[in-house]
């Protein structure tokens, strides 16, 4: 009978509707602390967005939004506002929540989804504390691997948020800092050495990569279902829907598996190989350095102007 009082308090726990500043708050110590710097623009910062850049740390390290923002708005009369909104790690569940969360407060006309050679079939680990109770029992009609841990992590969360509404837990508070912009610049050049190593590991490992990868299986149900969310999402707002190829260096596979999936839902968006194969525009083997981030931005500038 123990079980049952346990079992009515979770359920009740975990619909609690935390405050949405605790919920980026609590995700503090990921990402250098970006979800408050979303946070601020997201509730803060309204009407603020036009374009929204969503992705990885790929997105976040490798697309200067202030710099597009700039060149764009002196060639045309009504100005825009662009934002990077790139987070560490992948996932697209929490790539759709933060779409949704955007929109609460923000007009957006267009929005750049990162791609990459395969879809990623994994929850964000910051997913359960994003999304609202009810966001993540959806995540169930999509085959959510990870349906029980981010359960489990989004009772935590309310749990502390309970506790602190009492004095019973220790709750900080930190300052919401504004960021107009939110661009990672790393001027750091990777080794030249480290770089060719990966190129002839790669080359020989990713040889006929897309050829290997079977779109039928069941591990796809939950990107597929996450892109279906994110076109019916775009086309009830009137938003733009386009995607961003951005890979590794070398630019070893061409062109991502989901292609034509892509391009069914919006534009997909490829860069020339001469980004990808100049060294000194790399951190490090996945991610753009500042020299690289300008370069692969100005090139979106004449795939995106208004």
């Amino acid at each position: 009978m123990f079980i049952i009082p346990v079992g009515i308090l979770f359920v009740i726990i975990f619909f609690v509707k935390t405050e949405r500043y605790f919920a980026y708050h609590y995700t503090k110590g990921d990402c250098d602390g970006r979800g408050l710097f979303f946070y601020n623009k997201i509730y803060k910062e309204k009407n603020s967005i036009d374009y929204i850049f969503i992705g990885s740390s790929k997105t976040m390290n490798g697309i200067n939004d202030s710099m597009m923002q700039r060149i764009i708005n002196t060639k045309i009369t009504t100005p825009i506002n662009i934002y990077n909104a790139g987070y560490c790690r992948y996932g697209r569940n929490l790539n759709f929540i933060f779409l949704k969360e955007f929109l609460k407060n923000h007009s957006i006309k267009k929005v750049f989804f990162e791609v990459l050679p395969d879809e990623a079939t994994n929850s964000h680990p910051m997913f359960p504390f994003i999304a609202t109770s009810d966001e993540i029992i959806s995540s169930a009609n999509g085959f959510n691997p990870s349906i029980f841990s981010d359960t489990y992590n989004h009772f935590l969360m309310n749990l502390k948020y309970e506790r602190c509404k009492f004095n019973l837990d220790y709750c900080d508070s930190i300052p919401v800092q504004q960021c107009k912009f939110g661009y990672n610049n790393i001027p750091q050049i990777a080794d030249s050495k480290s770089l060719a190593k990966f190129i002839e590991i790669k080359t020989i490992e990713w040889n006929h990569y897309n050829s290997t990868i079977d779109k039928t299986a069941p591990d796809y149900k939950f990107s597929n279902y996450y892109l279906n969310e994110i076109k019916t999402i775009c086309e009830k707002n009137n938003i733009e829907l386009n995607f961003i190829y951005l890979s590794s260096y070398g630019n070893i596979i061409k062109t991502p598996a989901w292609k034509e999936e892509y391009e069914k839902m919006g534009k997909l968006i490829i860069a020339p190989d001469s980004i990808f194969l100049r060294k000194m525009y790399w951190k490090d083997n996945s991610h753009f350095n500042s020299y690289g981030a300008d370069a692969f931005s100005k090139f979106l500038i004449t795939q995106i102007s208004p």
